[in-house]
């Protein structure tokens, strides 16, 4: 495939095992356990249907574990649940009245609680596996700023991003994004599922390489324009002559945002 500077990789991402392993333990299921979801309707799903596929790779690759929990999703987790105080502690999350709305928004919305954490919290809860599937979302690919050019590296391409992991918002555990843990975690030479898509808004350096530009990483972050700055400093290395530019970006901190700071540099310097 080819790209051009600006240009976004679409990772398709897998669920870590801690997250499969837990709800593993809360379903009582088998890591050699394979499953036969049979469709109820004519609608499109995102799971394989009508034959055997193996529970460690429907859970891994195909939904999402960490979305936070809906307040329907909370009314069915309610019905299941024969305990009185949780079932009516379910229903007060998912009730329509203003109360219940903003004790949902306290409890599960702000802190970004998942089925998988309520299943958890309320241990009565009796949710069939197989509804508990019905519940999740697909699991969607994720979208990285290429930070390479083309005319600097035409057989690859780079991504550059921070690991997600910190305390839950909960309280409980630690929260470690999916896919920028599942990227950390493969090997040297591993294979990862990945596509190109152009960024809806055009966002790509100056045709004109003689038009100066200016780099403002107002929530891009620093990604793209190493990719914009590879480009002008590979047309300067080949004679062309380019404009002067400049890059701004925010640092949280020094040590960590800075890494590419003297490349930067460099790249300014050659361009």
């Amino acid at each position: 495939t080819t790209y051009a500077a600006g240009d976004h990789l679409g990772v398709l991402p897998r669920n870590s095992i801690d997250l499969i392993r837990r709800v593993m333990v809360r379903f009582a299921l088998d890591g050699g356990q394979y499953v036969t979801i049979i469709p109820n309707s004519g609608a499109h799903t995102h799971l394989p249907i009508d034959e055997p596929a193996p529970v460690i790779g429907v859970l891994g690759s195909c939904v999402e574990l960490q979305d936070v929990a809906g307040r329907d999703d909370i009314a069915t987790m309610a019905r299941h649940t024969a305990d009185p105080a949780q079932k009516a502690a379910l229903e007060e999350l998912a009730g329509d009245g203003e109360a219940a709305q903003q004790r949902y928004r306290d409890e599960v919305y702000a802190p970004n609680r998942s089925v998988l954490d309520l299943l958890e919290a309320f241990p009565g809860c009796a949710l069939p596996f197989a509804e508990f599937l019905d519940l999740l979302p697909a699991l969607r690919p994720r979208y990285y700023s290429i930070s390479s050019s083309p005319l600097a590296s035409p057989d690859a391409c780079s991504i550059t991003a921070g690991v997600l992991q910190a305390p839950a918002r909960s309280g409980t555990g630690t929260f470690t994004g999916v896919s920028s843990a599942y990227l950390a975690h493969q090997p040297v030479g591993g294979t990862v599922f990945v596509f190109m898509r152009k960024p809806t808004i055009a966002f790509h350096p100056p045709e004109n390489p003689h038009v100066p530009m200016i780099m403002i990483g107002a929530g891009t972050g620093v990604a793209p324009f190493r990719g914009f700055l590879q480009e002008r400093a590979a047309l300067a290395g080949q004679g062309v002559p380019v404009a002067r530019s400049l890059l701004f970006f925010g640092c949280r901190n020094r040590e960590s945002d800075l890494l590419y700071a003297d490349e930067l540099r460099d790249y300014q310097d050659r361009g």
